[in-house]
């Protein structure tokens, strides 16, 4: 009976630290892509009466106007197209608040009548101008959580980090699909 006891007590230590390794790996709301695992947003936006050929245009031309150049990567013309950006993430921790350059890749494939976004390939730099290193995000939250500064800080700069960094990613997609209903004022 000793053994049986052993053997229960050894499955349920093994599912609690599997349920709290499950639990540290969702601590942040950040959502990870499927396919790497990795911080990233995807998002289909459906716009009605649009080939795939004139959402490409589209949003090529947005891309140059947002951006003031043309340093965006075609992978596929008028089906898929890539490009490098960059958003400001500001949050505060114990009242003293801290701007990071958040960096990454967008991927946008198109459709008749609609358009994928991803944004992947996160990356954290530590001062609003983005010319510090770069760390890729999930690295950056363990970076954090392995300071000094004790847990509740780090867990702290970290939930209010990724706070800003989902509303930093959702303005970019409402921009990008808002860009639609812009009309030319001649």
């Amino acid at each position: 009976m000793t053994m049986h006891k052993t053997i229960v007590l050894i499955l349920i230590l093994l599912c609690s630290l599997n349920i709290l390794a499950q639990k540290k790996q969702e601590e942040y709301q950040i959502p990870r892509i499927e396919n790497t695992g990795k911080y990233g947003f995807e998002k289909v936006i459906k716009i009605d009466n649009k080939s795939a050929k004139q959402l490409y245009d589209h949003i090529k031309s947005y891309l140059i106007k947002k951006h003031a150049d043309n340093d965006f990567i075609i992978a596929n013309e008028a089906k898929e197209l890539f490009d490098h950006g960059s958003f400001p993430a500001t949050f505060k921790v114990t009242n003293i608040q801290i701007t990071y350059t958040i960096l990454y890749t967008l991927s946008i494939k198109f459709k008749d009548n609609k358009f994928k976004l991803v944004l992947s390939d996160m990356k954290a730099s530590t001062n609003s101008q983005g010319t510090t290193s770069e760390v890729p995000l999930e690295n950056h939250f363990e970076n954090m959580n392995a300071l000094a500064t004790g847990k509740k800080y780090a867990r702290e700069m970290n939930e209010s980090l990724s706070e800003s960094i989902i509303n930093g990613a959702n303005k970019l997609f409402v921009d990008i699909e808002n860009s639609f209903a812009e009309k030319d004022e001649w």
